[in-house]
């Protein structure tokens, strides 16, 4: 009898375990939320991240990052070796879609920040990881011409002699704030045609802390 119970406990433990397995087998991944912000050099993306950390529960990830310094020194070590742009591109595709999976499977609220582009033509790869919300971070002309002679020029470019002797010799140029304005309308229509909304520092934190509390009621 003792031993007909302990046999009839074995069976309801494993036909426990199984169903507990089943279930969780059944049960669907749980879904992201993600945002990208994106946005000309220099213009303050890293300060607003960290602003959007200390404001809202989204985990925020710069993909600026997601090259190393040896995924970088490799790309250089392609490029001398005579590898086409395509070999090089698809090394930077693998290493930005091997990031987008580790950060998805850890986190289910994620705001990446960084350029579109990110050393991949047109913004292909960030076409290739779909995103709930995009947006393309517009502080205004007048602040990134602002941000760019002060700190591109004044705090590196004056303060680099193998730089501006290339400047001398014509072999590089500071941009004069034309071309700043050419780049800058460009960018943003750029993302325009990729659906991105155009927002300044204000209407993006107001924007995702909306955004947050409305995750939070809904889970």
């Amino acid at each position: 009898m003792l031993k007909l119970a302990q046999n009839c406990f074995c069976f309801l433990f494993f036909v426990t375990a199984i169903s507990a397995q089943a279930d969780t087998k059944s049960k669907p991944p749980q879904k992201n939320f993600l945002i990208h912000i994106s946005g000309t050099p220099g213009t303050g993306k890293t300060t607003l991240g960290k602003k959007l950390k200390d404001l809202t529960s989204f985990q925020i990830i710069e993909t600026d990052s997601f090259t190393s310094r040896a995924a970088r020194e490799e790309t250089e070590k392609m490029l001398k070796a005579g590898k086409n742009e395509e070999d090089i591109t698809k090394y930077i595709f693998q290493k930005y879609r091997d990031k987008f999976f580790e950060y998805n499977s850890k986190f289910s609220k994620i705001i990446y920040i960084g350029l579109l582009n990110s050393n991949v033509p047109k913004g292909k790869l960030f076409k290739d990881q779909p995103f709930d919300v995009k947006i393309y971070y517009d502080p205004g002309l007048k602040e990134v011409i602002r941000r760019y002679y002060n700190r591109e020029v004044k705090e590196g470019i004056l303060t680099d002699e193998i730089y501006l002797d290339e400047v001398v010799s014509e072999k590089a140029e500071i941009r004069s704030s034309k071309q700043i304005r050419a780049n800058y309308e460009k960018h943003k229509e750029e993302h325009r045609a990729m659906n991105y909304q155009i927002m300044n520092e204000s209407q993006i934190v107001e924007y995702i802390k909306k955004l947050d509390h409305e995750l939070k009621k809904d889970l």
